[in-house]
C-alpha cells in the first residue's frame, strides 16, 4: 500500500458530521479490509512491513471485531499491532507504538500501550516484523523477535449499559475476549 501525491476527487470521512461526502483532496492511498474474510481469537499475528515517513502520515496496521458485541468503537475494543505517528524524515529514532483502545464507545474510550524507538535504524528504509501474540487475558508485542510490550486484562475493560441504561464494567477480560 502507497500513498500518492495526486489529486483526487472521491468520498472522504468529513470531521463535523462524521459522514462521507465528494472532497477534492492531495493524495491518494488504499487499506486492506479483511471484514467477513475470516475470524480469530488468540494467536500470534505477524506483519512484515516497511512504514512511510514523512510530516502527516499515519501508517497503522491494527484489528477490529466483526461482531461489536459490546458496543460501537471503542467499546469492543481495537489492537494496534503497530502505529507510526508523523514522524518528520530528518528524526533519525523513528518511534513506533502498540496499543489497545477500550472503555465505552467514542468519545468516552480510552487507550494504553508501549513505544518503541528504532535506535540508529529507520522502520522507513527497511522491513521489520511487527507481532502480536494475543492470549486470555494477555498481549504481548514484538518488533523482529524483540518483545517490548505487555498489557493484561487486569489494565483494559469494556462498559455498557444495563436494561436500565446504566454503564457497568463487563466481567472478565472484555472487550479482548472476542
Amino acid at each position: 500500500i502507497r500513498a500518492h501525491k495526486e489529486t483526487f476527487r472521491g468520498l472522504a470521512d468529513t470531521e463535523e458530521s462524521g459522514t462521507r461526502e465528494k472532497r477534492t483532496l492531495p493524495y491518494t492511498y488504499a487499506r486492506l479490509r479483511t471484514l467477513n474474510k475470516g475470524d480469530w481469537k488468540y494467536g500470534r499475528i505477524e506483519v512484515r512491513a516497511k512504514l512511510p515517513a514523512g510530516q502527516g502520515v499515519w501508517p497503522a496496521i491494527w484489528m477490529l471485531p466483526s461482531d461489536w458485541k459490546y458496543g460501537m468503537w471503542a467499546a469492543s475494543g481495537e489492537i494496534d499491532i503497530i502505529e507510526m505517528v508523523s514522524q518528520k524524515p530528518e528524526v533519525k529514532n523513528k518511534v513506533v507504538h502498540g496499543t489497545i483502545h477500550y472503555g465505552k464507545e467514542w468519545p468516552g474510550n480510552v487507550f494504553s500501550g508501549e513505544s518503541y524507538t528504532f535506535e540508529g535504524s529507520d522502520p522507513s528504509e527497511e522491513f521489520h516484523t511487527y507481532a502480536i501474540e494475543w492470549a486470555d487475558g494477555e498481549m504481548r508485542w514484538y518488533i523482529d523477535d524483540y518483545h517490548y510490550a505487555t498489557q493484561t486484562s487486569s489494565g483494559w475493560y469494556s462498559q455498557i449499559k444495563n436494561a436500565d441504561g446504566e454503564l457497568y464494567n463487563v466481567e472478565g477480560s472484555a472487550p479482548f475476549d472476542q
